[in-house]
This record gives C-alpha cells, structure tokens and sequence, in this order.
C-alpha cells in the first residue's frame, strides 16, 4: 500500500471513530447532558473530514474503491436515482455509485435521492438542497422540502405553509398552501384546508375553480381525480374529459389508464372505452407494453389485447423495468424476462426492481447489489 493510501485509510477510521464517539453523545445531550463535549467533537470531526479531502483525489477509482468496498453498509436504498444511490453508515446517510462507492465524504442524519441534479438532505432538523459535490446551493433552511422537479420544489417554514422555490432559492410566487406536491407536467397539486385540493400553473394560479376530495399528478396530459367519492379525469384546464366515473382509478401511462369498478379492474383508453374485454380481480399499470394481472388468485402478465404473454403464472408478479420483472414463488423472489424465462439462475429472499442496470437482493440474510448478469456489485450488512 502507498503511503498516500496508508494515510488516507488512517484519516477515514479516524473519521470513523468521530462519527461513532458524536452520535454517543449526541444521544446523551437528548437525554439532557451538557452539550460541551458534544460541540468539541464536531470541531474534530470537521478537521479530521477537511484533512481526509485534501488527501483523496476524488478521480482516483481506485483508490476510492478500496475505501468504499472495506465497509459493509447499514442499509442501502432499492433504487438508483441520476446513477446514484442512499446508503447508511453509523447512523449518518451518504451517496453511493453504481460501484457501492461514496461520491464524497458528506454524511447527513436523513437524506432523499437526487431530482434534477440536486438533494434534500437534513442536518440539525432542518432540510438543505446539495449537489453531486455535497454543496449545499443556498444557505437556507426548510422545516420540510419536496423535490425539484420542472425547475422548482415545494418547501414549508414554520408558521408560514408550503411555497415554491426555484434553484436559486428564490419564492417564484407569494401563494402559501396547506399541503404542496411537486410540479409534473407544468402542474402542481396543492391543498388549502376548506377549499380541497386543486392544481395550479407555474405562476400560482389556479387551472379552474374546480376543488377535489383527493386526485392524482398529470400524466400523459390527464389527471384522475376525486369528487363525491367517484373517480374521473380532467385535462389541463380542469375540464372532465371523460365522461365515465369509476370506483377508483390510476394515471395513465402508455396511454391506457387502469380503473376499477366494484371488485373488477379493468383497462381503459383516453375515451374512456375499455382497451379489451378483460376482467381482473387486481392489476398493475402498463410498463413496456405489458402488464402484471391477477385472475383466480395467480399472477400472469397481458399485452394490450389482454391476452397472456406467456404461460406463466406466479404467486405475485410486479411490473416490467428495463426488461425485467420481480415475481414470487412460494417464498423465493426471482427475475424474468417478457418470455417467462429466467434471467438470472439465482432466487432471493428479497428482490426490488431494477433501475439503473442493477437490482437490490436479500439472500442467506445478506442484502447486496446484483447487475443483470446476477454478478454482486457491493454488499450491505
């Protein structure tokens, strides 16, 4: 081992060390404790993190492989999001590449998965946005914050309701809500107690008069929404633009949207007509042309004439992502391609979807990362 690596691995147990010690009495200052010690330690930790990011050249691979591959993590979160992913070490969350390894050094008490380039992450209770460099890109902070999305996020400070930044931290419009969700499709849901839930453009204003029990984002140009307890879809400017009401209903997504009536489910398309004659005692919505069914308790997956893909049928069966499905049998999770077949030999205690060319696995009560290939990518405790 080079010298350079020799130190750079003492600086990062020594950091490790730190961050062990700070949440001991972090813990005893909730419990009451004078905080003294605890504000001693953070001064250290600060130092022993500056002296650690002198040393590592952040485009050294392989130097980073060795420090991020030596530690089995806590936890590690089911998706990749922008190539990256959350994972837990000591109590403090980080980003990890599609390698397991750290992007930095930065460690947060919560963090959520990057939307347009930037994070929400939480320090002293209150929420920051950082990008991929672990900067924070303004200085001020959220009681809670949503993620960016069409350029802007929904945050709230106490005392004053939800509002919209844009990445400049900057309120694009004076309006405060009860409850904000991000913008989609140029629209954002928002609530006001007494007045139900509606959408509103990016200036802030309202797309109708029209007030909901509950509804959905906009997806493909429409949005389901509720009203006296029965579900229908509006377009952009409020409008019902299909006629029929259902029991409960989804977004669309690859132009058919999935609506229940009663015990059945059952597909539909932008009229309102339904897409087959097909009845379902459960079904998920259409990824890749396909979609997982359930008819007389087993799982099996329809193309849009709702006829079978294959002659496979599961105890549960989820959605196609990028060319691969979860299904259950008994206990045993395994992955499938649109042909039934296995593509990967192995079955898992766990399995979650794949998203950016790899897939969280549980096997023997150990949980890693596998690529499509079923080859181990890192491990997490």
């Amino acid at each position: 081992m080079s010298s350079l690596c020799r130190q750079v691995k003492i600086d990062y147990d020594r950091l490790q060390e730190l961050t062990e010690r700070f949440l001991l009495e972090y813990e005893k200052v909730q419990q009451g404790a004078d905080n003294k010690p605890l504000r001693r330690l953070k001064s250290e930790w600060e130092t022993a993190y500056d002296s650690l990011e002198e040393k590592l050249d952040k485009n050294n691979i392989a130097l980073r492989d060795r420090l991020g591959k030596k530690f089995g993590y806590d936890y590690v979160s089911n998706f990749f999001e922008e190539g990256l992913a959350r994972a837990q070490q000591y109590g403090l969350w980080f980003f990890i590449d599609r390698s397991g390894i750290p992007i930095n050094f930065k460690r947060f008490e919560k963090m959520e998965n990057f939307s347009e380039g930037l994070a929400r992450v939480c320090r002293g209770n209150k929420w920051y946005f950082i990008d991929k460099t672990g900067a924070e890109i303004f200085k001020e902070g959220f009681d809670e914050a949503g993620n960016f999305c069409d350029g802007l996020a929904p945050v709230r400070k106490r005392g004053q309701g939800w509002y919209f930044i844009d990445k400049n931290g900057t309120s694009v419009f004076e309006e405060k809500f009860d409850e904000a969700d991000g913008y989609n499709e140029g629209l954002a849901r928002v609530l006001k107690s007494g007045h139900g839930t509606y959408f509103i453009d990016r200036t802030g204003v309202a797309i109708s008069k029209e007030r909901f029990e509950a509804a959905n984002d906009f997806h493909e140009g429409l949005a389901s929404v509720c009203h006296r307890s029965k579900w229908f879809f509006i377009d952009k400017t409020g409008v019902q633009v299909i006629k029929k009401q259902f029991d409960s209903a989804s977004n669309f997504s690859e132009g058919v949207a999935l609506v229940r009536q009663g015990q059945e489910y059952f597909f539909i398309d932008k009229a309102g007509d339904p897409i087959n004659d097909q009845r379902f005692e459960d079904a998920n919505d259409f990824h890749g042309e396909v979609a997982a069914v359930r008819q007389n308790s087993k799982w099996f997956f329809i193309d849009k004439t709702g006829r079978p893909i294959n002659n496979e049928q599961f105890d549960i069966s989820w959605s196609f992502f990028e060319g691969a499905a979860v299904v259950r049998e008994g206990h045993q999770y395994l992955f499938i391609d649109k042909a039934g077949s296995l593509i990967i030999d192995e079955r898992f205690d766990m399995a979650d979807d794949f998203s950016d060319g790899v897939a969280r696995v549980r096997q023997d009560k150990k949980g890693f990362y596998i690529n499509k290939e079923g080859q181990k990518m890192f491990k997490q405790k």
